[in-house]
């Protein structure tokens, strides 16, 4: 009934062995890689050098496509709005060139610039391709400094502080006229060497109020290159004690709530006391805490209402002239 053993054994291996070639045969062959390309650029970083800033800096980038498949530029976006940069053609084949064109603006900076252009394609590895110019920006007259503040002057007192111009170009030149918009600054100006420097005085005029101080000093020369200098000067002239916010934002919920902060930091006047604090709402409490710089004012369970837009909250000092500092609320609706 049963076969032997050394009967059954040949048959079992002939099959086995039968089938063997089969199974490596239906092995999955390998496909075949895409073809990727890749952008490139011999000289992706362009150095100007030194150049005035009264000109701009004009360069051509060459880009390259270095890879086997077709390169597709998606866009070309500088860093900054100084900048503009056209590209010759999107759709580079392997070996094909583009000419990426920029113009950057250097006209009235200062300094070391480095601004990127940067390349967005579909290159799989670079996806994001950075050029760069870089170089210095050289005012031909130079006006230091470019921005002038005067800082936490106490109100009522002078001030003075001074601007230099100073010419690096060989050319001699004159400062022909200083205009400032309003009379909220005096200017007087003095040669520090005849055609090459020059020497501006800037002063806040005694019995100025506490407040922030804008104007705008317009420097003229007979450098035509250089005809008008704009220098814009602000000051911010505090009181014997100075209260932030001057604005108290609140937003309206008459249903919660809510803590809000006062500071009272010393100005003209560097001891003071905050004696208490009148809230124009029902049921706000305040805590009146001393810190190393000066003083807050904690206000807590203010319930903010339609009614307290407009109105002020008074802080009550020992300084002579400010007993009482009004703090001005101001109520938005929800949403």
């Amino acid at each position: 009934m049963f076969q032997p053993i050394n009967r059954i054994l040949p048959l079992f291996l002939a099959f086995f062995c039968g089938l063997a070639p089969v199974f490596a045969e239906t092995e999955a062959e390998e496909a075949p890689a895409t073809p990727q390309p890749k952008i490139s650029c011999e000289e992706p970083v362009y150095n100007f050098g030194k150049m005035p800033n009264t000109e701009n800096v004009k360069h051509t980038f060459i880009i390259k496509n270095e890879g086997e498949g077709l390169l597709q530029i998606d866009r070309v976006k500088p860093g900054c709005g100084c900048t503009v940069a056209n590209i010759s053609s999107k759709n580079l084949a392997p070996g094909e060139t583009a000419e990426i064109s920029t113009t950057l603006s250097i006209k009235s900076k200062s300094g070391l610039q480095n601004k990127p252009v940067r390349v967005y394609s579909n290159d799989p590895k670079h996806p994001v391709y950075e050029l760069k110019i870089t170089g210095t920006a050289v005012a031909e007259i130079a006006v230091s400094p470019s921005y002038l503040r005067f800082a936490s002057v106490p109100e009522g007192q002078t001030s003075t502080q001074e601007i230099s111009i100073k010419s690096n170009i060989d050319e001699p030149f004159k400062v022909t006229q200083v205009k400032v918009a309003s009379e909220k600054f005096i200017t007087s100006l003095s040669t520090v060497e005849a055609g090459r420097a020059y020497k501006l005085t800037v002063t806040i005029p005694e019995g100025m109020p506490a407040g922030d101080l804008r104007d705008r000093i317009t420097i003229s020369t007979d450098y035509k290159k250089m005809p008008r200098i704009d220098v814009q000067v602000v000051a911010t002239l505090v009181g014997k004690v100075v209260v932030a916010p001057k604005t108290l934002l609140l937003v309206e919920n008459p249903e919660k709530g809510v803590i809000k902060y006062l500071s009272v930091q010393p100005g003209a006047q560097k001891e003071f006391k905050v004696l208490g604090v009148e809230f124009p709402g029902e049921g706000v409490e305040h805590r009146i805490q001393e810190t190393p710089g000066g003083t807050r004012i904690q206000l807590s369970n203010i319930r903010a209402t339609k009614d307290m837009n407009g109105k002020e909250i008074i802080v009550k000092t020992d300084v002579e002239g400010m007993e009482s500092i009004p703090v001005k609320i101001q109520v938005r609706p929800q949403g």
